[in-house]
């Protein structure tokens, strides 16, 4: 059986057919016309498995090569100038799907999706065009490397709606793995610039606590801005061990294991990699240690109850490719927790430089767990208005990248460092780098520049060290710690339907961040992208960050269907801009989608590993037959991809008598589910009734 459908051209050139409409032309630089079987799976593929063969005719016709499957006609030149014009591509009614002369929309152009190793439709990149790291099926790892010659493909899906796009994607490239439940909850970075310390975590961690602010990863920068080595200055990567100050008062692992009995998992940063052979062009790093060295030091770490690693290393690529498979294979069928870099931001910290557009971001690079926009200097208003369009529109979900989160840094203004936390709070991963929730605002130069000025000799950062001092805790910003936590709280509610989100995410690269576009092709007041500052967070949400202060924001509500503003519950027809008062930092124009049910967690300040859903609200907007699919696994293992999980189908539909209301038999694993669940079911604007259940068995029940 042969990997795909091969079909061989001239000139050593050849077409490989995954599916009738995904197909992949490999140009070869060899010195043998024939490539050879251990070059089949490039990185840019997910897809390890054999596909099924695909019937074809092929055709020789003047300049063209003819490849007619069932639902295509592939034309390749025999020669031509560039990459960009080697194909054109029909449908079977002899019509143009590529090129085509219509709008492109991040990864899609009117149904097609052409890719090369680095970026979609040729866009500018930094990384190779061409294909040199290939899947070894013996090992597992994309551990062959092609020295001797270069191997360019260039890829081509036609999906005629962008879920069908989306989906085929997916199965090509493979998806973004799913977080551990935690992982969806809130990730706070502790980085003092070489006054870190054991005191200064256990105190922040005992602060957030205190002040039921919602914590369940806490990030430390290992070789540098805390764990800096024994206080001797900005060495970036120098070290990859404890530094002596988070060794005391408690030794490293009583400290993770103190930090864990509080529900608090850690995460570390590391400017350094393992060295291998042949890493070319990758991008920068601080550091290469031996191999056997740096993984022994990740072992002892996760062994020691480390979760993850930040990888700082700036470029996405096959280095954090296989760092992120060397961990996930340590955590032993765990789910790792891994950060890796997409550059991405219009002021960078450093340089002042814009970053337009993700250039160090390999395809192959979206399988590994999450990642970051870079060191953008959040202190103005237009940055956060720039990362909200990257993230959920033109380089984030158009280009089938959900898990992306950024630098929700000290700001200027209250207001700002506020609307940064509501808006992650509406993606895949909510963080904050550098502020603790109940820092004070004030204007200043960017401490956190000034903390990570590289190479500097006279950096100035305070002398003061102590934990008052470095954790502010001595002049409270109590205002901007309410919103915040008021914020996280409605996030950490949401957990059900965020969690459900991701597994949908797994199975069909459906972004959790669903652009107006996608979730309304048909409406045409979103078909070209005209509201790209707002977004469906899933199905039923549509969610309008907040990016000035002006005290309003104009919002676009699909037509087809009324909407309901979440926090007072009016109801508003669809079809219509309507400006929403953004005046009270409490709130953000948040709406529900009419029919939609949502599936809220009880209040809590963290999660914890193998807790089920004993208690659900379910939130009944009227209006429309309402259907939702709640997905429950252990949380924390791999076993969901291997079909560890359970789907419940609740329905809500309103009769003359009351409403209906119907729990399906759950299907799949029902070791995942809890012995009974309580259920509030809340109709908005209404009544609600309380019942209990089996929730391994269905439930049907009418209410008036």
């Amino acid at each position: 059986m042969s990997y795909c459908t091969k079909i061989r051209l001239g000139n050593g050139e050849r077409l490989d057919l995954f599916t009738p409409s995904v197909f992949r032309l490999r140009m070869p630089k060899l010195h043998t016309e024939e490539i050879p079987e251990i070059y089949d799976i490039p990185f840019a593929v997910g897809h390890t498995e054999d596909w099924a063969e695909v019937p074809y005719t092929l055709q020789e016709e003047g300049a063209f090569y003819t490849v007619l499957t069932g639902e295509i006609a592939i034309y390749v030149r025999k020669t031509a100038h560039d990459h960009m014009t080697k194909i054109l591509v029909k449908d079977l009614d002899g019509n143009s799907l590529y090129p085509s002369g219509e709008d492109r929309y991040g990864m899609f152009q009117g149904g097609c999706i052409v890719f090369d190793s680095a970026s979609f439709f040729f866009e500018p990149s930094r990384c190779d065009r061409v294909s040199k790291w290939f899947y070894n099926r013996d090992t597992g790892l994309y551990d062959i490397f092609l020295e001797d010659g270069e191997i360019y493909d260039l890829y081509f899906i036609y999906g005629p709606t962008y879920k069908e796009g989306y989906a085929k994607f997916n199965t090509l490239v493979g998806p973004e793995p799913m977080l551990t439940k935690k992982g969806y909850g809130f990730y706070q970075t502790q980085f003092l610039g070489e006054k870190g310390t054991q005191t200064t975590v256990m105190r922040t961690v005992e602060e957030f606590r205190k002040r039921n602010i919602p914590l369940d990863t806490f990030i430390i920068d290992l070789d540098w801005g805390d764990g800096v080595v024994n206080g001797k200055g900005a060495a970036w990567g120098d070290g990859i061990d404890w530094d002596k100050n988070f060794q005391t008062p408690l030794s490293v692992p009583q400290m993770l294991a103190e930090l864990k009995e509080q529900n608090v998992e850690v995460m570390l940063i590391h400017h350094s990699i393992p060295k291998y052979d042949h890493r070319c062009n990758e991008g920068w790093v601080q550091q290469e240690y031996d191999a056997d060295l740096w993984w022994q030091k990740m072992k002892e770490n996760a062994q020691m109850g480390v979760i993850g690693t930040w990888q700082d290393t700036r470029q996405t690529d096959i280095t954090d490719a296989r760092i992120y498979k060397g961990l996930q294979d340590i955590m032993d069928n765990k789910r790792c927790t891994f950060l890796g870099n997409y550059e991405l931001w219009q002021n960078c910290c450093w340089t002042k430089a814009t970053q337009p557009a993700p250039y160090d971001q390999r395809i192959g690079g979206r399988r590994t767990p999450f990642r970051w926009t870079g060191d953008h200097e959040t202190v103005g208003w237009e940055e956060l208005k720039f990362q909200i369009k990257g993230i959920t529109n033109n380089h984030g979900a158009l280009k089938g990248v959900s898990y992306i989160t950024n630098d929700a840094s000290v700001a200027r203004e209250t207001d700002l460092a506020v609307r940064s936390i509501q808006f992650l709070c509406f993606t895949p991963v909510v963080r904050s780098h550098n502020s603790k929730p109940w820092h004070p605002v004030k204007q200043r130069k960017d401490i956190l520049t000034e903390m990570m000025a590289i190479g500097a000799d006279n950096r100035t950062v305070s002398p003061e060290s102590s934990v008052e001092h470095l954790l502010q805790l001595t002049q409270q910003n109590l205002d901007k710690q309410a919103v915040i936590t008021n914020i996280l709280n409605l996030r950490y509610r949401l957990i059900p339907y965020i969690y459900s989100l991701a597994h949908e995410a797994y199975e069909t690269g459906l972004p959790f961040t669903r652009p107006m576009l996608v979730e309304f092709p048909q409406d045409e007041l979103c078909n070209q992208n005209q509201f790209p500052y707002q977004y469906m967070f899933g199905e039923a949400l549509l969610v309008a960050p907040v990016y000035d202060n002006s005290g309003k924001r104009k919002v676009y509500l699909p037509e087809g269907f009324r909407w309901y503003d979440f926090f007072t519950g009016k109801v508003l027809e669809g079809g219509q801009v309507v400006t929403a008062d953004t005046t009270d930092l409490m709130k953000l124009p948040l709406f529900v989608k009419e029919g939609s049910i949502l599936p809220l967690q009880d209040k809590r300040q963290w999660m914890a590993h193998g807790e089920k859903y004993d208690h659900l609200e379910l939130l009944y907007y009227p209006g429309a037959k309402g259907t939702y699919t709640l997905y429950e696994d252990d949380g924390v293992t791999l076993d969901y991809q291997k079909g560890a999980f359970a789907t419940t189908e609740f329905t809500v539909e309103e009769t003359p008598d009351g409403l209906r209301f119907t729990a399906d038999k759950p299907r799949g694993d029902l070791s995942v589910l809890p012995e009974s669940r309580s259920i509030t079911l809340r109709m908005v604007g209404g009544s609600s009734w309380d019942f209990t259940m089996s929730p391994a068995d269905g439930f049907t029940a009418s209410f008036k």
